[in-house]
């Protein structure tokens, strides 16, 4: 008796064995299969050629819902399966191996994008957890996107960039998005930001937004219409038609335009830019009744940034359970697997499988790549019927309107491009949609086309001048005419979510004519399949001719997916659609925070374009007030309206200024991001305009659109019919001006468009050029705030309308005709320094172009011309104190004991003002001495685009700690007591926990920095009867109090500055770790010098303060600190420059400068410890370390601006992109005369975050 064994197992159990063995390892190919079909030539030979095996295995492995809704059944043929199968499991293997330069990457990168588009739930799962995909895009994209720029360095689409781009937008999700450091943020932005924002440049459309009616006829229109060449190519912008995609797709030959590359990076961009929120802006009102409780009826509140906050403008793309269709009941499953098309999401429960969300997006790639050529599929296949209705919420990106249109004229990429240059700001969309369609048997509204042959109405959503009247199910378009039985109407009925339309196959022309035509069209469907499978080599007539040596068992398996494939050969179900609209308006809430807008809009069929037209309104009451005049009557011929009454928001509507009318175009992307770009809509329409990009996602309370905006007629005598009001030419002005656009006798002529030359043009022709010229909508911006201006009166009376603000301004540019680089300590001669006044950082510094000097010569705004000058950084002063006056003036007790401190107050104003003015952008305060908290109150009057006072960049450390005893000012009567009347000139600690409490009041009070006296004269009382032992410097603090001070000062992310001046007291300190070492006059051993400086220490000399004092008695102390300066010269040890200004005059804070050049230093090296010496210096613990390192390498991503990250966060000391604009300019000569040219009287050009504060010598403040 023969022993049972595997190749007496049926076939049909074989497979089975197969298929569970190719799965043991479900992620990536089936690597268990090979050892089975190895086992024996038999069962090699039954199951090694088996299609029906390796389809099996395809189903179990991959998601097939979706090829066989866009291919039909004959994509899951076994033959097409098996040929899939192979094709995805190659694509893995590359991918997973990481080579983002391999040969098959276009092939591969197309197979990963249509395995996305096809996903149910099993491809991402392969792609991401077996491929590793998010690190191999996110890979490519970083090396590969800027890798082959054009020779004006522009990035360029091709097939690697643009599916790349694309890629990385579908697999990232919300954690890799939080996780991802700022840095590698930044520099994503970077390299995307061209496709952002040229949008002159990169094509978003698979056809030119000028067309409605396509394909295009070939004998009207041989080649594509352009009407002028740019500097970045023809106009208007086409695809380029050679980037068409030739593909083998489940064995089906197939043609896909590669999708544009704009839209992946507006996605990407939006998504990292949201990221953060918007800061809610101080002393705004916490939600409408506050505000309105304020008289503020407009503008936004706390709650409008909260919710705008919370809504994202991209939304990522989730991903489905790898088992759903196991989940589902039977019937649940069926719905699931028809292939019949319907609207996403559609109504009801959500059974479609989630790969049918991209079904849309596929019917545009696979269909739309040739302007002359009709898609394959039927009407509105590239747009979901019924997606648009509901709230949608996002942002638009507005860069600043005369940069950007200089940016079309420059073939070349400005070399301080950046979301600053062109300054760019967001800002938010709110509106509520409905959709409207044309069903059979009406007719859709036709289209006009200009004069010029070109243009089919864009700019008016693609309607012609026609009424329409907005009911509440439907809207009915009415062509003009005098006769009124040619006035033709058009009726398309609203689309509400569960609510089927009145199709019916008893009147729609297409039902009858196709059941008319049904068996006819079936043998034609018959016989097509047919040719197809015979050219594939799967005729019937091939079947039989096949070897007899394959198993019988695969021909019937061929014979089943013939009868399948018979069986399924009808056509989906006639939805009867023609056309569809859109209408939409602000609701009230919002409308009230950002601005009133009405919407309407239409589709272009071809490719699934939505092109809306917002419309600025003004007051809603108002609004009401006429849409309930014309529903109470008909106008006769005489009729006016009657009397208007005062409207509800009148000078108090702080969005009036920011008013304007945009076209928006785009597309809507896996059935939830509706992306694309507007457009303002007074601009030429055959060049190209301003214009930008926007993203908007649905949110779940949807409301039909006509809910708030349309009122009810209270008129019993008339039927409900609002109309609404759209005259492009006359709603960018106020309602007041409205009767006047009344045609007597007839309905509101709306929708009237202008077809030629530009609407602005319109406007002043009609003696309406003030009105709403190119308003500017309200602009936010990551970490900015620009203050809306507060209502000055209550009163109902009508005020004059306030002239639209300027854009932001252009960079300034500042030309040097030299310029001192403290990295090279080299004067570079004949430079440009670029500023962005909004960001206070520099955006470029390059050599002066003949375009600049022509700008000089034309007297051009915004241009320094410094060329008869040297440039330098700001300088910085490490050591100052702004409550002190010089000590010839007023001793240091007198000042502390006899002077208020109001007046000490006033005087630190006045310091900083005149430090300021002398060069010294950035000064380092250490030590009120006396003068308690005031130095934070300072700072915060001198910090800001607002300061309340002019002065230099404002570090403080608030009070010296010292222990008790060792410091003043020292009263007579008692002596036992710490101060004079409560004056004291530091704050007094003993003991490591009141060390550690003084530390951490002051830092939890502000203090930048935290001083410690190290040393001190300790014994000053006995100067009348030892001088000597009163003037020495005796240690102050034990070790270990020492220890707790810096120590706790690090832990809570401040430095420390240790005045120390013995070289006991220096080595304790730079042992412990302090940051800088103050004064140091008494160290005599150059090896203590090269012990700071390898651990980083920095030695703040204060020489000038030793030049004051120290010629009197005891001269030692300067004789001391000259021999220390020259010993530190020689060691490397880092020196910054500080005199101790306070001692010594303030505005004469050069001196220290001036003393170290006295000394031998080199000029170069003293102002390299001036300005990028200083910073180092000074800078808080942030730019530190590694993680400082890291953040320094990605300063020229110019994230680093006051609004951002404050005044001392900023970079500074170098001119150099992304670094703070401080900037000064002396008269005189550094080289031949370092002294006078560092002297307050030489400095002519005062400039510090990008604002001017002395010019020509004189303040301008």
């Amino acid at each position: 008796m023969a022993t049972p064994g595997l190749l007496t197992v049926p076939y049909e159990i074989l497979v089975r064995i197969a298929v569970e063995t190719a799965c043991i390892d479900v992620l990536g190919p089936p690597a268990h299969l090979p050892a089975l079909l190895a086992t024996c030539r038999r069962i090699y030979n039954t199951l090694g050629r088996s299609s029906d095996l390796y389809a099996r295995i395809f189903k179990a492995k991959f998601d097939v819902s979706a090829a066989r809704r866009r291919f039909g059944p004959i994509a899951l043929l076994s033959r097409s399966l098996t040929a899939q199968l192979k094709k995805y499991c190659v694509t893995l293997r590359r991918i997973r191996a990481g080579d983002i330069y391999a040969p098959t990457l276009p092939e591969d990168l197309w197979t990963v994008y249509l395995m996305l588009t096809e996903c149910d739930g099993k491809n991402v799962v392969h792609l991401k957890e077996y491929a590793h995909l998010p690190d191999f895009a996110d890979r490519l994209v970083r090396a590969r996107l800027h890798e082959n720029l054009t020779r004006a360095g522009w990035p360029v689409e091709n097939t690697v960039n643009n599916l790349g781009l694309w890629i990385l937008w579908m697999v990232t999700d919300a954690e890799t998005l939080h996780s991802e450091s700022r840095e590698a943020r930044e520099q994503l932005i970077r390299l995307i930001l061209p496709f952002v924002i040229c949008c002159f440049r990169y094509n978003a459309f698979h056809a030119a937004d000028i067309h409605y009616a396509l394909p295009l006829v070939r004998d009207e229109l041989p080649e594509l219409p352009h009407s002028i060449v740019t500097a970045h190519g023809a106009y208007p912008q086409y695809p380029d038609r050679a980037a068409v995609a030739q593909l083998t797709h489940f064995a089906q030959r197939v043609a896909l335009a590669r999708p544009p590359i704009a839209q992946a990076a507006q996605l990407l961009y939006f998504a990292r830019r949201e990221l953060g929120g918007f800061p809610v802006p101080l002393g705004i009102p916490e939600d409408r009744a506050h505000a309105l409780a304020r008289g503020e009826p407009t503008g936004p509140t706390r709650a409008d940034y909260d919710e705008f906050n919370a809504s994202p403008g991209a939304r990522l793309l989730r991903w489905g359970a790898w088992g759903w269709r196991e989940a589902l009941s039977p019937a649940e499953r069926a719905a699931a697997d028809s292939a019949a098309p319907v609207p996403w999401p559609p109504a009801g429960a959500p059974l479609r499988p989630l790969s049918a969300r991209f079904d849309a997006d596929w019917e545009r790639l696979a269909g739309c790549y040739d302007p002359w050529a009709a898609p394959a599929t039927g009407l509105f296949a590239r747009y979901a019927r019924g997606a648009l209705v509901g709230r949608w919420v996002g942002r638009m990106l507005l860069p600043q309107e005369t940069s950007y249109m200089a940016m079309i004229q420059d073939p070349l990429l400005p070399g301080y491009f950046s979301e600053n240059a062109p300054f760019s700001t967001f800002r938010p969309i709110s509106l509520t949609l409905s959709e409207y369609h044309c069903v059979s048997p009406e007719e859709p509204v036709d289209f006009r086309t200009a004069d010029n042959g070109l243009d089919e109405g864009v700019l008016n959503a693609y309607l012609p001048p026609l009424n329409m009247h907005v009911e509440p199910d439907a809207v009915t378009f009415t062509e003009h005419a005098h006769d009124p039985a040619l006035r033709f109407q058009h009726r398309y009925e609203s689309v509400v979510p569960g609510r089927p339309s009145s199709h019916s196959d008893e009147t729609c022309a297409y039902c009858l004519h196709r059941a008319a035509h049904a068996g006819a069209a079936r043998s034609a469907r018959l016989a097509e399949i047919e040719r197809a499978f015979e050219e594939a080599g799967l005729g019937r007539e091939a079947d039989e001719d096949e070897d007899e040596d394959e198993d019988e068992d695969e021909d019937m398996d061929g014979d089943a997916d013939m009868d399948e494939l018979e069986a399924t050969v009808e056509e989906g179900p006639c939805h009867g659609v023609l056309d569809i609209v859109f209408t939409g308006t602000t609701e009230e809430r919002h409308g009230d925070a950002w601005c009133h807008y009405m919407y309407y809009g239409r589709l272009r069929e071809w490719d699934g374009l939505i092109v809306l037209v917002a419309v600025p309104v003004r007051a809603p009451s108002l609004l009401s007030f006429f849409l309930s005049f014309f529903l109470s009557r008909r106008l006769s011929l005489h009729s006016r309206p009657p009397p208007l009454p005062p409207p509800s928001f009148h000078s108090n509507d702080v969005n009036e200024r920011f008013w304007g009318k945009w076209v928006f175009r785009g597309y809507l992307h896996a059935g939830q991001n509706f992306t694309g770009r507007w457009r303002h809509y007074a601009y030429d329409l055959f060049s190209p305009a301003y214009e930008g990009a926007f993203t908007l996602i649905r949110i779940n309370n949807t409301l039909t659109a006509h809910a708030k905006f349309w009122p009810e007629s209270n008129c019993p005598n008339r039927p409900l019919r609002p109309l609404l009001f759209l005259q492009p030419e006359l709603l960018d002005l106020s309602f007041w001006l409205l009767r006047h656009a009344i045609d007597p006798g007839i309905d509101l002529p709306i929708l009237r468009m202008t077809c030629h030359g530009c609407p602005r043009a319109t406007r002043v022709a009609r003696g309406t050029a003030g009105h709403g010229e190119r308003g500017r909508p309200p602009i936010l911006h990551p970490q900015l705030h620009f203050p809306f201006p507060r209502a000055s009166s209550t009163s109902s009376k009508m005020e004059p309308q306030q002239e639209t603000p300027p854009p932001p301004p252009p960079p300034i540019l500042v030309l040097a005709g030299r310029l001192f680089d403290p990295r090279t300590r080299e004067l570079v001669r004949d430079q440009a320094v670029a500023v962005d006044p909004r960001s206070g950082l520099v955006c470029d510094v390059r050599p002066l172009s003949e375009d600049d000097l022509d700008r000089v010569r034309a007297g051009a705004r915004g241009v320094v011309d410094l060329r008869t000058a040297t440039v330098l950084p700001g300088l910085v002063d490490a050591h100052v104190h702004f409550f002190l006056h010089p000590y010839a003036e007023t001793s240091w007790n007198d000042q502390l004991t006899t002077e208020p401190l109001v007046e000490r107050t006033v005087r630190a104003v006045n310091h900083a003002r005149v430090t300021l003015l002398a060069g010294f952008t950035t000064v380092r305060d250490l030590g009120t001495e006396g003068a308690e908290d005031a130095d934070l109150a300072l700072r915060r009057c001198l910090s800001g685009a607002g300061a309340l006072a002019p002065g230099p960049r404002y570090f403080c450390a608030n009070r010296a700690v010292v222990p008790t005893g060792s410091y003043g000012p020292k009263g007579n009567l008692r002596v036992g007591e710490e101060g004079v009347q409560g004056i004291r000139g530091a704050e007094v600690a003993d003991g490591v926990d009141e060390c550690r409490k003084a530390v951490r009041r002051q830092i939890g009070a502000g203090a930048d920095w935290i001083k410690i006296y190290a040393d001190y004269r300790y014994r000053s009382r006995v100067a009348d009867v030892s001088v000597r032992q009163s003037k020495a410097n005796i240690a102050t603090f034990q070790p270990d109090e020492l220890q707790a001070l810096i120590d706790t000062a690090h832990q809570c992310g401040a430095k420390v500055a240790a005045h120390a001046s013995t070289p006991e007291a220096v080595r304790a300190v730079v042992d412990l770790g302090v940051d800088s070492v103050e004064h140091g006059h008494g160290i005599a051993d150059a090896a203590l010098f090269a012990h700071m400086a390898q651990r980083g220490t920095t030695w703040v000399p204060t020489l000038g303060a030793y030049y004051t004092l120290g010629r009197a008695p005891p001269a030692d102390a300067w004789a001391g600190a000259q021999a220390a300066f020259a010993l530190a010269r020689a060691s490397g040890v880092r020196i910054a420059c500080g005199g101790d200004t306070g001692v010594f005059a303030h505005g004469d804070n050069a001196l220290e400068l001036r003393l170290m050049v006295r000394l031998g230093a080199d000029w170069r090296d003293v102002l390299r410890g001036a300005t990028l010496g200083g910073w180092e210096c000074v800078r808080s613990a942030e730019w530190e370390g590694a993680r400082g390192a890291a953040r320094l390498r990605g300063v020229a991503e110019m994230r680093e601006g006051r609004a951002e990250v404050g005044d001392n966060e900023m970079p500074f000391g170098v001119l150099a992109r992304g670094f703070s604009a401080d900037l000064v300019a002396t008269t005189g000569d550094l080289e031949a005369d370092f002294e006078a040219a560092v002297s307050p009287g030489s400095i002519s050009f005062v400039m510090k975050a990008g604002k001017v504060y002395k010019k020509d010598g004189l303040p301008v403040y």
